[in-house]
């Protein structure tokens, strides 16, 4: 496990271990016959979204299979004129030649990036042309080659509109996740909060008497300041949410 796995999942049992904490607080409020703070609700909810938003996978650039096979086809073009360079160099230069072989082996090996396919296929091929030097050899010339036939097999492959089409739904896709945690955010803490000062209310209903909520008086109010606190912990959580699926994670996020 590396440092950046552990770290992660420290991070993890921290977090839970204080969810478990503030819900044990609850607990402990309620059992003495208390009201539970309205604080200790958003605290809680928030948490919980944040270890949410963290296991589930964050949001990211669709690849279609037009771009998964242009890059391929980069890749084995590249490797195959890269092969027959070596095979061309003279045998007391066949050790340089191999090294770069196997460097050029090594970035096909790559997965491909995410986004559209011309923009997949286009980062392929710049992964031998940008491996391009100005030295002279057997080893410029096993590099030559595969960037060479990198960019001919780039220029080759041209995604169809049915792929693009494709890549636009799949964007969507990925997107409903954090549109729709950031507008639950927003519209359960701004209608919570106007329902807590009594902004939002029933007719005739003071949520309000001499600055503290009035649930012994009127049950409506206490009605509505329970919707209010269900509706500020539901925001936070979705906040919590939203922001831990954007937090930075190891490349093993959601495995074991």
């Amino acid at each position: 496990m590396s440092t950046e796995e552990r770290g992660y999942r420290l991070a993890i049992m921290a977090v839970g271990t204080a969810l478990v904490a503030l819900f044990a607080a609850a607990g402990l409020i309620g059992a003495f016959g208390n009201g539970i703070p309205q604080e200790l609700w958003a605290a809680a909810g928030a948490l919980s979204g944040a270890l949410v938003g963290v296991l589930v996978p964050a949001p990211k650039l669709p690849t279609t299979q037009a771009a998964t096979n242009g890059a391929a086809a980069v890749h084995r073009a590249a490797v195959a004129a890269a092969t027959t360079a070596v095979q061309n160099v003279a045998a007391g230069e066949k050790a340089a030649a191999n090294e770069a072989l196997n460097a050029v082996k090594a970035r096909a090996a790559q997965p491909p990036a995410s986004g559209r396919a011309r923009a997949v296929v286009a980062d392929a091929v710049a992964q031998h042309t940008n491996a391009l030097t100005a030295d002279l050899g057997p080893a410029h010339e096993v590099t030559q080659a595969a960037a060479a036939a990198a960019v001919t097999t780039g220029n080759s492959v041209r995604p169809n509109r049915t792929e693009g089409v494709s890549w636009v739904f799949k964007l969507s896709a990925e997107a409903v996740k954090p549109v729709s945690l950031a507008i639950i955010t927003y519209v359960a803490l701004k209608v919570g909060i106007h329902m807590s000062d009594g902004a939002i209310r029933y007719p005739n209903c003071h949520v309000f008497s001499a600055g503290a909520p009035t649930a012994q008086a009127a049950p409506c109010a206490a009605a509505l300041f329970q919707a209010a606190t269900s509706l500020i912990a539901l925001g936070s959580a979705s906040g919590g949410a939203l922001i831990g699926l954007f937090a930075p994670s190891p490349s093993s996020k959601g495995t074991s």
